[in-house]
């Protein structure tokens, strides 16, 4: 792999990242988790019917994911800027 596909494909991996990172943010949100009523004679941490908090883990989960994404997209990018630089000083 060149510097500059090396290059190309951090910067696609840290666009991506940040894409699904937004859409993970807007899915916790918008998420419509309600707490029940304290008279409705169970706990007050569980959601009612029909609602369910493993709707929050996916992107919770996906949160996590996105910023590995971009970490290591980061890590691509500076890897092959040192490539390039190496290669440069060698050339030069």
């Amino acid at each position: 792999m060149s510097g500059i596909s090396a290059l190309g494909s951090g910067l696609a991996g840290i666009q991506t990242g940040l894409k699904r990172l937004r859409e993970d943010a807007h899915d916790i949100a918008t998420a419509n988790i309600k707490e029940r009523p304290h008279d409705a004679g169970g706990p007050t941490d569980t959601p009612p019917a029909g609602h369910d908090l493993t709707d929050l883990a996916r992107p919770l989960v996906g949160l996590i994911e996105d910023r590995t994404q971009v970490a290591v997209s980061a890590q691509v990018i500076k890897t092959a800027d040192e490539v390039l630089g190496t290669l440069i000083d060698i050339k030069a």
